[in-house]
C-alpha cells in the first residue's frame, strides 16, 4: 500500500524528521533551558541524526515525484512546489553555499588542532553543526545532479 503513496511514504515522515531535528539542534545551540534542563552535545547528536535522516527521507520523495509512475506521483503541496523549483543550478549552488558555510567552522577546527600540535580538541555543539552542514551541502550536491538526470528529457 506504501508504495502506492510515496507522499505518506517519503514526504510526511521527511518533514517530520526534518522539523524535529533542526529544531532540537537550535534548542541545544542557544543554550535554552527547558525546565532544569540544558540540552547539550548528546541532544546536539540526536538532532544531527533527524536532520540528516530527515533530509534523506524526503529527498527520496523527491526522487519518487521525478521518476516514478504517475498513479504513484507524491501529491503532496511541498514536494511539488521543490520538484518545480529545483533545478540543477539551484540546488548545487544551495549545496555549495550549505557545504561552504560548514567548512569554514571545520576550517577553522584544523587550523587550532595544528595550532595545538595536533593534540585532540574537545568535541563541542558548533563541531556537531559544521559537520551537520557539511554532510547536508554535499548531499544537496549530489540530489540536484541526480534529480537533474531523472528529469532531464534526452532523446533515447
Amino acid at each position: 500500500m506504501l508504495l502506492n503513496a510515496p507522499g505518506y511514504l517519503f514526504s510526511a515522515p521527511g518533514v517530520l524528521l526534518l522539523s524535529l531535528g533542526p529544531l532540537i539542534m537550535l534548542t541545544a545551540l542557544s543554550d535554552i533551558q527547558l525546565g532544569t534542563t540544558t540540552l547539550g552535545t548528546h541532544s546536539m547528536l540526536a538532532g544531527s541524526l533527524l536532520t540528516i535522516l530527515g533530509y534523506q527521507i524526503f529527498t527520496f520523495g523527491l526522487f519518487a515525484r521525478a521518476g516514478g509512475n504517475p498513479i504513484r506521483t507524491p501529491t503532496d503541496t511541498l514536494t511539488n512546489a521543490l520538484t518545480g523549483w529545483l533545478s540543477l543550478e539551484r540546488g548545487a549552488a544551495l549545496g555549495v553555499g550549505i557545504l561552504t558555510l560548514g567548512s569554514i567552522h571545520a576550517g577553522s577546527l584544523v587550523v587550532t588542532w595544528l595550532a595545538n600540535g595536533l593534540e585532540s580538541l574537545p568535541f563541542t555543539i558548533t563541531a556537531i553543526a559544521s559537520f551537520t552542514a557539511i554532510v547536508l551541502g554535499g548531499q544537496t550536491i549530489f540530489n540536484a545532479f541526480f534529480l537533474s538526470l531523472l528529469t532531464d528529457e534526452r532523446p533515447c
